[in-house]
């Protein structure tokens, strides 16, 4: 069973290739508390973008040709790192150790931004003929392995973040933003309450990543 699934690509659009890829996570999205869903009560979220730089996309903006390294996302996650949360897992294949109790008490997942890794990529059919592209495990990098630096900017989104109204990261994909916007979070702000807080784009955007700590 797949640590985390991800979304997927369009018939017309190639998914991320199967098996093991270096992978640098460039972007971390905290999602806001989101509503109830009728199983589970509600849950502060949030998930991951990872590039892979080995694989190129070429696609126009404004009628200019633009070479990127293709994405994958994973799935939302609560944000906790519990024994029994589905966070924990996958950080600690990542990290490649478990927590100690003095790390998980206070850990940022925001830290992982900028870290590499080795993403074990699966196949899977899914719906009118696409083919859905899933991380199926996560691992540090192999000894020796050279870190690489990601291309997009580095995007840390919090909600948490100072005061006024929000703003949404550039080229967040819709969906992730309509989740964003439903959390309970966000809709407070959107009200123009005293607890009103934002996520400006320069405040979340963070340049430079200590290579010293990589994984984190």
């Amino acid at each position: 069973m797949p640590l985390i699934a991800t979304s997927t690509n369009k018939k017309d659009r190639k998914p991320v290739p199967a098996g093991m890829q270096h992978a640098v996570c460039f972007a971390a999205y905290d999602l806001g508390t989101q509503p109830a869903d009728g199983k589970f009560g509600p849950k502060r979220q949030v998930m991951f973008n990872f590039e892979i730089p080995s694989e190129r996309l070429e696609f126009e903006i404004d009628g200019k040709k633009v070479n990127k390294p293709a994405s994958i996302w994973t799935w939302p996650m609560t944000n906790s790192i519990g024994k029994k949360a589905k966070l924990r897992p996958l950080l600690v294949s990542w990290r490649g150790r478990e927590f100690t109790e003095a790390e998980a008490n206070g850990f940022d997942v925001m830290t992982v931004v900028g870290a590499n890794c080795l993403l074990n990529i699966v196949h899977k059919p899914g719906k009118e003929g696409a083919i859905n592209a899933e991380i199926s495990g996560i691992s540090p990098l192999m000894k020796g392995m050279p870190k690489l630096t990601a291309e997009n900017p580095l995007v840390r989104f919090s909600l948490d973040d100072t005061t006024g109204p929000v703003v949404l990261p550039e080229h967040l994909s819709e969906w992730i933003a309509a989740k964003i916007r439903n959390s309970h979070e966000y809709l407070i702000r959107a009200q123009g309450t005293p607890e009103a807080i934002t996520a400006d784009k320069e405040a979340n955007i963070d340049p430079e990543v200590d290579e010293n700590s990589v994984p984190f």
